[in-house]
């Protein structure tokens, strides 16, 4: 009895240790049956912890053909959300080139005959299933050695969903490819860094306005042989009859600065009129100086990113003083070399004494920063 006992006893031991062989041979099979996805990358659209607008972008080569009603399973771990990502966030592409570029059509839910369908388990370390539509070869399946490329998300606030990034640290996602039954057949994990915050960069610019003048002393000439006709500055300072005009005009300002607010530029008068010791030819409108009158006043013509105010144009009404007046400004923007050319203009009377004359004029631009 003994014997029949021993020769039982060693026969179940076979037979556990052949289950034992047969189940280990199993799970051994079931594991070289999944090959490696290829180039298996995630790019971040942004890789700083707790940002709420973070693209992600995948990209792999399958090893292995994948059929018609397949699938891509996209697996994420704790710490990123897909709850309220869709359909209308992503884009699905494949094809043999890299990164490839025709599109697969994505719709929530089930996939049906053209559409590839999108199942989100909507959950912190949520489940992102595609489901490849069931006819259509190269917009269902895809091939051996093909790319895949999924985008989630634009990066930017407003319009579809994106991620939001879990706190500093390596976040592992895992990426399969399956059968229409779900059985795997390729699969692949990706690393990603979520670091604490990007490199704070500075730069200071300083602020700058340069003003200047093309001539610093202009004139009006002689009025001789008892003349009281109206004469107009010329940078020559030998004067003229005649307005003077372009590479003649007495002078131009040029005005360049950054700031954003624009620029105004004013003109004063020291004397408020030409003088000669105790003699003087008063400041006037120019547009009432008339030969036999005395009279002497200042207006601008043509300008470049500059306006006239409409008192100092080429009828003008305003009256050189002491105090500072404005005579252009700019629209609310940086200026690169800002243009207005300006004219004089003077007559005198029968009576107005001999002697030298003269003025200074001050123009100042003020810059808005």
């Amino acid at each position: 009895m003994a014997k029949k006992i021993k020769k039982l006893s060693k026969k179940f031991i076979a037979l556990i240790c052949m289950f034992a062989l047969v189940l280990s041979y199993s799970v051994t099979m079931n594991k070289t049956d999944a090959a490696t996805l290829t180039t298996l990358s995630d790019t971040l659209s942004d890789s700083r912890a707790s940002e709420t607008y973070v693209q992600h972008t995948f990209i792999f080569k399958a090893t292995t053909l994948v059929p018609l009603s397949g699938k891509v399973v996209l697996d994420f771990p704790a710490g990123i959300d897909t709850t309220a990502i869709d359909a209308a966030d992503m884009l699905f592409y494949s094809d043999s080139s890299n990164p490839p570029t025709t599109a697969y059509t994505l719709v929530d839910g089930a996939a049906d005959a053209t559409n590839t369908g999108v199942a989100n388990t909507d959950a912190d370390g949520g489940v992102i299933t595609f489901t490849l539509c069931s006819t259509g070869s190269g917009t269902c399946d895809f091939a051996a050695n093909d790319y895949v490329k999924i985008v989630i998300g634009d990066g930017a606030s407003g319009g579809i969903d994106d991620f939001s990034n879990p706190t500093t640290g390596v976040y592992q996602i895992d990426v399969d490819t399956q059968n229409a039954a779900s059985a795997a057949i390729d699969g692949g994990s990706i690393a990603v860094a979520v670091v604490a915050s990007g490199v704070a960069v500075s730069a200071t610019i300083d602020a700058y306005i340069t003003f200047a003048s093309n001539d610093y002393a202009v004139g009006f000439g002689s009025w001789t042989g008892g003349s009281t006709v109206k004469r107009f500055a010329t940078s020559d300072e030998t004067g003229d009859t005649s307005e003077s005009a372009g590479a003649t005009d007495p002078f131009q300002l040029t005005v360049s600065t950054n700031g954003t607010g624009g620029v105004s530029i004013t003109a004063h008068s020291v004397n408020a009129a030409l003088t000669s010791s105790s003699d003087s030819i008063a400041a006037m409108a120019e547009d009432s100086i008339a030969g036999g009158t005395e009279g002497y006043g200042l207006y601008f013509t043509d300008e470049s990113s500059l306006t006239r105010d409409a008192a100092w144009d080429d009828t003008a009404t305003g009256t050189l003083t002491t105090s500072a007046q404005v005579v252009a400004t700019s629209a609310a923007t940086a200026l690169s070399g800002a243009t207005i050319d300006g004219e004089l203009a003077a007559a005198i009377s029968a009576t107005t004494e001999a002697g030298v004359y003269s003025d200074t004029l001050v123009f100042v631009a003020t810059a808005t920063y």
